[in-house]
Protein backbone atom coordinates (compact mmCIF):
# COMPACT_ATOMS: atom_id res chain seq x y z
CA UNK A 1 0.00 0.00 0.00
CA UNK A 2 1.16 3.39 -0.78
CA UNK A 3 1.07 6.18 1.51
CA UNK A 4 0.75 9.96 0.23
CA UNK A 5 2.62 12.74 2.13
CA UNK A 6 -0.22 12.83 4.84
CA UNK A 7 -0.57 9.41 5.17
CA UNK A 8 2.79 8.22 6.07
CA UNK A 9 3.43 6.49 9.45
CA UNK A 10 5.77 8.04 11.80
CA UNK A 11 9.55 6.97 11.49
CA UNK A 12 10.83 5.66 14.64
CA UNK A 13 12.96 8.36 15.21
CA UNK A 14 10.11 11.06 15.08
CA UNK A 15 8.11 8.58 17.44
CA UNK A 16 11.61 8.32 19.82
CA UNK A 17 11.53 11.95 19.61
CA UNK A 18 7.90 12.33 21.33
CA UNK A 19 8.48 9.73 23.63
CA UNK A 20 12.12 11.66 24.53
CA UNK A 21 9.67 14.93 24.90
CA UNK A 22 6.78 13.09 26.89
CA UNK A 23 9.48 12.09 29.49
CA UNK A 24 10.98 15.00 29.74
CA UNK A 25 7.90 17.04 29.87
CA UNK A 26 6.85 14.70 33.22
CA UNK A 27 9.29 16.54 34.77
CA UNK A 28 7.52 19.80 34.12
CA UNK A 29 10.70 21.94 33.14
CA UNK A 30 8.45 25.10 33.70
CA UNK A 31 7.95 24.99 37.22
CA UNK A 32 11.81 23.88 37.82
CA UNK A 33 12.36 27.87 38.47
CA UNK A 34 11.05 27.36 41.91
CA UNK A 35 14.41 25.43 42.61
CA UNK A 36 16.23 29.12 42.36
CA UNK A 37 15.19 29.38 45.61
CA UNK A 38 18.22 28.10 46.70
CA UNK A 39 20.37 30.06 45.63
CA UNK A 40 18.83 32.82 47.92
CA UNK A 41 21.50 31.91 50.75
CA UNK A 42 24.33 32.50 47.87
CA UNK A 43 23.02 35.91 47.41
CA UNK A 44 22.23 37.27 50.91
CA UNK A 45 25.35 35.63 52.43
CA UNK A 46 27.70 37.89 49.89
CA UNK A 47 29.31 34.63 48.47
CA UNK A 48 28.70 35.39 45.03
CA UNK A 49 32.82 36.13 44.56
CA UNK A 50 33.30 32.22 46.11
CA UNK A 51 33.58 30.08 43.35
CA UNK A 52 33.23 26.72 45.26
CA UNK A 53 30.17 28.09 46.95
CA UNK A 54 28.86 28.45 43.19
CA UNK A 55 29.54 25.24 42.21
CA UNK A 56 27.82 24.18 45.55
CA UNK A 57 24.82 25.85 44.67
CA UNK A 58 24.67 24.94 41.25
CA UNK A 59 24.61 21.34 42.08
CA UNK A 60 22.03 21.88 44.75
CA UNK A 61 20.05 23.62 42.05
CA UNK A 62 20.21 20.95 39.73
CA UNK A 63 19.78 18.01 42.54
CA UNK A 64 16.37 20.29 43.59
CA UNK A 65 14.98 19.96 40.01
CA UNK A 66 15.78 16.25 39.77
CA UNK A 67 14.02 15.35 42.93
CA UNK A 68 10.94 18.16 41.95
CA UNK A 69 10.61 16.08 38.81
CA UNK A 70 10.68 12.86 39.72
CA UNK A 71 7.90 13.57 42.12
CA UNK A 72 5.87 14.90 39.28
CA UNK A 73 6.58 12.17 37.10
CA UNK A 74 4.78 9.72 39.86
CA UNK A 75 1.99 12.47 40.59
CA UNK A 76 1.30 12.53 36.83
CA UNK A 77 1.41 8.34 37.47
CA UNK A 78 -0.71 8.31 40.72
CA UNK A 79 -3.21 10.79 39.21
CA UNK A 80 -3.84 10.11 35.53
CA UNK A 81 -7.51 8.91 35.61
CA UNK A 82 -8.20 12.03 37.28
CA UNK A 83 -5.99 14.12 35.17
CA UNK A 84 -8.09 12.78 32.17
CA UNK A 85 -10.93 14.83 33.03
CA UNK A 86 -9.26 18.32 34.03
CA UNK A 87 -9.80 20.45 31.32
CA UNK A 88 -6.02 20.97 31.61
CA UNK A 89 -4.06 18.34 33.08
CA UNK A 90 -5.59 15.43 30.88
CA UNK A 91 -2.70 16.95 28.41
CA UNK A 92 0.03 15.89 30.74
CA UNK A 93 1.66 12.87 29.29
CA UNK A 94 0.71 10.32 31.03
CA UNK A 95 -3.03 11.04 30.85
CA UNK A 96 -2.98 11.67 27.38
CA UNK A 97 -1.00 8.29 26.81
CA UNK A 98 2.22 9.42 25.44
CA UNK A 99 3.79 7.78 28.76
CA UNK A 100 3.38 5.05 30.28
CA UNK A 101 2.23 4.79 34.03
CA UNK A 102 5.20 2.25 34.24
CA UNK A 103 7.53 3.79 32.16
CA UNK A 104 7.02 7.14 34.41
CA UNK A 105 7.28 5.49 37.67
CA UNK A 106 10.22 4.03 36.10
CA UNK A 107 11.58 7.60 35.38
CA UNK A 108 10.73 9.16 38.67
CA UNK A 109 12.47 6.54 40.54
CA UNK A 110 16.04 7.14 38.45
CA UNK A 111 15.44 11.01 38.68
CA UNK A 112 15.13 10.87 42.36
CA UNK A 113 18.50 8.04 42.70
CA UNK A 114 20.63 10.70 40.45
CA UNK A 115 19.40 14.04 42.75
CA UNK A 116 20.34 12.10 46.18
CA UNK A 117 23.37 11.52 44.69
CA UNK A 118 23.99 14.81 43.96
CA UNK A 119 22.82 15.63 47.08
CA UNK A 120 25.54 13.82 48.95
CA UNK A 121 28.28 15.57 46.22
CA UNK A 122 27.20 18.79 48.31
CA UNK A 123 27.02 17.81 52.06
CA UNK A 124 25.75 15.62 54.38
CA UNK A 125 23.26 18.25 55.82
CA UNK A 126 22.05 19.31 52.47
CA UNK A 127 20.70 15.34 51.57
CA UNK A 128 19.37 15.23 54.57
CA UNK A 129 17.14 18.29 53.54
CA UNK A 130 16.61 16.81 50.15
CA UNK A 131 15.89 13.86 51.40
CA UNK A 132 13.13 15.59 53.89
CA UNK A 133 12.01 17.51 50.53
CA UNK A 134 11.32 14.35 48.72
CA UNK A 135 9.19 12.34 51.30
CA UNK A 136 7.32 15.68 51.74
CA UNK A 137 6.66 15.84 48.46
CA UNK A 138 6.12 12.58 48.05
CA UNK A 139 3.65 12.34 51.21
CA UNK A 140 1.55 15.37 49.09
CA UNK A 141 1.19 13.85 46.22
CA UNK A 142 0.29 10.62 47.82
CA UNK A 143 -1.94 11.81 50.92
CA UNK A 144 -1.41 15.83 52.27
CA UNK A 145 -3.10 17.62 48.46
CA UNK A 146 -6.40 16.23 49.83
CA UNK A 147 -6.47 17.08 53.41
CA UNK A 148 -7.50 20.97 53.28
CA UNK A 149 -5.03 23.79 54.99
CA UNK A 150 -2.61 20.67 55.06
CA UNK A 151 -1.99 20.74 51.22
CA UNK A 152 -1.21 24.71 51.44
CA UNK A 153 1.08 24.20 54.22
CA UNK A 154 2.77 21.70 53.45
CA UNK A 155 3.42 23.43 49.78
CA UNK A 156 5.06 26.71 51.92
CA UNK A 157 6.85 23.78 53.89
CA UNK A 158 8.44 22.65 50.21
CA UNK A 159 9.50 26.58 49.66
CA UNK A 160 11.16 26.54 53.40
CA UNK A 161 13.16 23.46 53.00
CA UNK A 162 14.43 25.52 49.40
CA UNK A 163 16.12 27.69 51.08
CA UNK A 164 17.38 25.82 54.09
CA UNK A 165 19.13 23.48 51.77
CA UNK A 166 20.34 26.80 49.92
CA UNK A 167 22.20 27.65 53.33
CA UNK A 168 23.13 23.89 54.39
CA UNK A 169 24.73 23.74 50.82
CA UNK A 170 27.23 27.08 51.28
CA UNK A 171 26.88 27.01 54.71
CA UNK A 172 25.57 30.66 55.06
CA UNK A 173 23.36 31.86 57.83
CA UNK A 174 20.07 31.35 58.39
CA UNK A 175 18.01 33.91 57.80
CA UNK A 176 14.38 33.22 59.71
CA UNK A 177 13.39 36.99 57.57
CA UNK A 178 13.75 35.72 53.95
CA UNK A 179 12.57 32.49 55.28
CA UNK A 180 9.50 33.25 56.46
CA UNK A 181 8.74 36.00 53.98
CA UNK A 182 8.80 33.01 51.57
CA UNK A 183 6.60 30.64 53.47
CA UNK A 184 3.75 33.29 53.73
CA UNK A 185 4.58 34.36 50.25
CA UNK A 186 4.40 30.70 49.12
CA UNK A 187 1.04 30.53 50.90
CA UNK A 188 -0.33 33.56 48.83
CA UNK A 189 0.56 32.13 45.92
CA UNK A 190 -1.17 28.51 46.56
CA UNK A 191 -4.76 29.81 47.67
CA UNK A 192 -4.84 32.11 44.74
CA UNK A 193 -4.37 28.55 42.56
CA UNK A 194 -7.19 26.96 44.59
CA UNK A 195 -9.33 29.67 44.14
CA UNK A 196 -8.92 29.83 39.95
CA UNK A 197 -9.67 25.80 40.59
CA UNK A 198 -12.72 26.37 42.05
CA UNK A 199 -13.65 28.83 39.31
CA UNK A 200 -12.47 26.78 36.58
CA UNK A 201 -14.39 23.74 37.87
CA UNK A 202 -17.74 22.72 38.21
CA UNK A 203 -18.49 21.59 41.53
CA UNK A 204 -19.26 17.62 40.43
CA UNK A 205 -15.36 18.10 38.70
CA UNK A 206 -14.10 19.36 41.90
CA UNK A 207 -14.79 16.20 43.77
CA UNK A 208 -13.42 14.22 41.15
CA UNK A 209 -9.72 15.86 39.90
CA UNK A 210 -9.13 17.14 43.35
CA UNK A 211 -11.25 16.63 46.37
CA UNK A 212 -9.89 19.20 48.65
CA UNK A 213 -11.44 21.91 47.05
CA UNK A 214 -14.61 20.89 48.26
CA UNK A 215 -13.18 21.88 51.62
CA UNK A 216 -13.23 25.41 50.37
CA UNK A 217 -14.76 28.45 49.61
CA UNK A 218 -13.67 31.46 47.22
CA UNK A 219 -14.06 33.54 50.53
CA UNK A 220 -12.45 31.40 52.52
CA UNK A 221 -9.42 31.11 50.11
CA UNK A 222 -9.27 34.99 49.02
CA UNK A 223 -9.06 35.66 53.08
CA UNK A 224 -5.77 33.10 53.65
CA UNK A 225 -4.46 35.07 50.48
CA UNK A 226 -4.93 38.41 52.21
CA UNK A 227 -3.62 37.48 55.25
CA UNK A 228 -0.20 35.44 53.83
CA UNK A 229 0.39 38.15 51.71
CA UNK A 230 0.21 40.77 54.41
CA UNK A 231 2.23 38.57 56.54
CA UNK A 232 5.03 38.04 53.58
CA UNK A 233 5.03 42.03 53.19
CA UNK A 234 5.43 42.56 56.69
CA UNK A 235 8.37 40.75 57.12
CA UNK A 236 9.90 41.56 54.16
CA UNK A 237 9.56 45.06 55.28
CA UNK A 238 10.87 45.22 58.47
CA UNK A 239 14.32 42.74 57.21
CA UNK A 240 14.70 45.71 54.24
CA UNK A 241 14.27 48.05 56.57
CA UNK A 242 16.45 46.96 59.78
CA UNK A 243 18.17 44.01 59.46
CA UNK A 244 20.67 44.67 56.24
CA UNK A 245 21.93 48.03 57.01
CA UNK A 246 21.98 48.77 53.42
CA UNK A 247 19.16 52.00 52.00
CA UNK A 248 19.11 51.06 48.72
CA UNK A 249 17.70 47.32 49.64
CA UNK A 250 14.16 49.60 50.49
CA UNK A 251 13.70 50.73 47.20
CA UNK A 252 13.31 46.59 46.34
CA UNK A 253 9.63 46.95 48.07
CA UNK A 254 8.74 48.84 44.97
CA UNK A 255 9.37 46.33 42.59
CA UNK A 256 8.23 43.78 45.13
CA UNK A 257 4.72 44.90 45.25
CA UNK A 258 4.17 45.84 41.80
CA UNK A 259 4.98 41.99 41.39
CA UNK A 260 2.85 40.70 43.94
CA UNK A 261 0.04 43.24 42.54
CA UNK A 262 0.33 42.02 39.05
CA UNK A 263 0.83 38.90 40.04
CA UNK A 264 -2.67 38.62 41.84
CA UNK A 265 -3.85 40.52 38.85
CA UNK A 266 -3.17 38.01 36.54
CA UNK A 267 -4.30 35.30 38.54
CA UNK A 268 -7.82 37.21 38.37
CA UNK A 269 -8.28 37.49 35.17
CA UNK A 270 -11.00 34.49 33.92
CA UNK A 271 -9.12 34.18 30.28
CA UNK A 272 -5.86 32.72 31.87
CA UNK A 273 -5.19 29.44 33.52
CA UNK A 274 -3.44 28.14 36.52
CA UNK A 275 -2.42 25.10 36.67
CA UNK A 276 0.73 26.47 37.87
CA UNK A 277 1.60 29.94 38.96
CA UNK A 278 4.73 29.87 36.77
CA UNK A 279 2.64 29.96 34.02
CA UNK A 280 1.31 33.44 35.20
CA UNK A 281 4.72 34.58 34.69
CA UNK A 282 6.18 33.24 31.34
CA UNK A 283 2.53 34.90 30.04
CA UNK A 284 2.86 38.35 31.70
CA UNK A 285 6.18 40.43 29.93
CA UNK A 286 5.18 43.43 32.44
CA UNK A 287 5.60 40.83 35.69
CA UNK A 288 8.79 39.65 34.01
CA UNK A 289 10.04 43.07 34.42
CA UNK A 290 9.14 43.71 37.72
CA UNK A 291 10.94 40.40 38.65
CA UNK A 292 13.97 41.66 37.06
CA UNK A 293 13.89 44.77 38.37
CA UNK A 294 13.83 43.00 42.02
CA UNK A 295 16.67 40.64 41.35
CA UNK A 296 18.85 43.68 39.86
CA UNK A 297 18.23 45.76 42.87
CA UNK A 298 18.80 43.40 45.16
CA UNK A 299 22.42 42.91 43.54
CA UNK A 300 23.43 46.30 43.54
CA UNK A 301 22.28 47.35 47.04
CA UNK A 302 24.18 43.77 48.83
CA UNK A 303 27.12 43.76 45.91
CA UNK A 304 27.54 47.27 44.93
CA UNK A 305 26.34 50.56 46.53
Amino acid sequence: MMYGNSMQPPSRTSRLARSVSAYISLGRPKQQVKNLLVFAPLVFSYSLGIPERILASLLAFVSFCLISASVYAVNDAIDRDWDRIHPIKRQRPVASGEATRAGAIAYSACLAFVGLALAYAVSPSFLALAALYLVLVTAYSLYLKHVPIADLLSIGLGFVLRILAGVAAVSAPFSPWITGATFFLSIFIISLKRKKEISLMPGDAQQTTRKVLGSYTRSSLEAISNVSLGAAVLIYALYAFFETGKPLFCLTLVPMLYVIWRFKRSADDPGLGLDDPTDIIFQDSRLLFGIGAFVILVLLSLYVV
